[in-house]
């Protein structure tokens, strides 16, 4: 789709166009389920954020700024919405308490190197909310620390404790994958070790 025909079909969802809003939630679906997808623990979460995304961008299409990517702008509402959407339903009470100069924790490249994408999402999806929702706006969406402090209300040092113990947590995780796949890679069957 062409970008004047785009914005003639976000002109028509302004307009409050059903069909064309429609149109419009097919074509950013997929799109918008990989992004909730990161936040949430499984995929009715990751609808819910979904649809309070696509609810908030409908009604805010006319703060849009058809100068700039729509991709861009409504990664930033989906993320809002995941910010939401944890505040609402988790524990005022994070789940670590902050730690000074948590040093950065490296991913080995061989580690991540077997595992596909949706591996790696659904070892992320296994995160703590806490330690998720920081893994994903440190490392995917690009936030600083003080970024992060602000938008989910908690200290650097927390914030920088969650993705600490984030990233040391999918290290073990995949490491475990990376064992229970040699372990079957090396099983034979039964009938192949007669032979």
């Amino acid at each position: 789709m062409d970008n004047s025909t785009f914005i003639q079909l976000l002109e028509r969802c302004q307009a409050n166009d059903r069909l064309s809003q429609a149109q419009l939630y097919r074509l950013y679906y997929n799109y918008g389920m990989t992004v909730a997808s990161r936040y949430a623990p499984n995929r009715d979460d990751a609808s819910e954020i979904l649809n309070d995304a696509f609810v908030r961008t409908m009604q805010n299409l006319d703060k849009f700024n058809r100068e700039l990517p729509f991709k861009a702008w409504f990664n930033k509402i989906l993320v809002r919405c995941a910010i939401n959407y944890y505040r609402r339903f988790t524990v005022k009470r994070l789940d670590s308490q902050p730690i000074s100069d948590a040093e950065e924790q490296p991913f080995d490249a061989e580690i991540l190197s077997g595992l596909s994408a949706q591996e790696i999402l659904k070892l992320v999806q296994q995160l703590p909310q806490s330690y998720r929702l920081a893994f994903n706006l440190y490392v995917i969406e690009g936030y600083s620390h003080p970024e992060i402090s602000e938008m989910i209300g908690i200290s650097e040092g927390t914030s920088k404790s969650n993705l600490f113990k984030a990233r040391k947590r999918l290290m073990e995780m995949m490491e475990n994958q990376q064992v229970e796949d040699e372990v079957k890679a090396n099983i034979t069957p039964l009938s192949m070790r007669r032979m």
